[in-house]
């Protein structure tokens, strides 16, 4: 009787062992409690790594280029093929990113830092980044795929001259309005 006993205690053992394991789990038609539970995990690291300027391996994305904040806007030097921001803007050396958004080149303040800052807060959002390629004004990403143009070497201003008396070049673009952008965004964020 004792083995008969212990026979139905340890059936009764591996079976509660199964249903907790078939609940944890999951099965056919049924995807338990953790599967959801991780693939929600991976969804919110995936959103604040985006959020906070990193790319999905939690790197941030201005690890993947060399650049130097300049008084016309950042000058990009080198971009790691397959990076961050290769893959989102397909960034070129010798790009000069000259607004970030709404954010225009006058706002970065000529800061490796600032310019840092910017780039990281600016990735996530489904704003546009304006660069100048060789001679042409682009949109990134829409534009991403434009070809180089060679860039004429500038020619240093006469010594004792003002630049800023030299007629601007680019009239003024329309901008959106950062507040219709704000809203749009939020309605992006609730539709998921």
């Amino acid at each position: 009787m004792k083995g008969i006993g212990a026979g139905v205690g340890l059936i009764s053992i591996l079976l509660a062992a199964g249903l907790i394991f078939y609940m944890t789990w999951g099965g056919p038609g049924n995807p338990g409690y953790v599967r959801p539970a991780l693939e929600a995990k991976r969804d919110t690291e995936k959103m604040a790594n985006a959020i906070s300027g990193r790319d999905e391996k939690g790197q941030a994305v201005t690890d993947s280029i060399t650049y130097e904040a300049t008084a016309k806007g950042i000058l990009i030097k080198t971009v790691v093929p397959g990076g961050a921001l290769d893959v989102k803007f397909g960034l070129n050396p010798g790009d000069l990113i000259t607004e970030l958004g709404p954010l225009t080149v006058d706002q970065f303040s000529g800061s490796d830092a600032t310019a840092r800052d910017y780039m990281q807060a600016q990735y996530a959002r489904p704003d546009s980044w304006t660069i100048r390629r060789g001679n042409q004004r682009l949109s990134l990403p829409q534009d991403r795929n434009v070809g180089i143009t060679p860039v004429p070497t500038p020619t240093p201003a006469p010594a004792g001259s003002d630049p800023s008396a030299q007629p601007n070049q680019n009239p003024p673009e329309q901008r959106t309005n950062p507040r219709k952008q704000a809203n749009d965004l939020m309605k992006k964020i609730e539709q998921h």
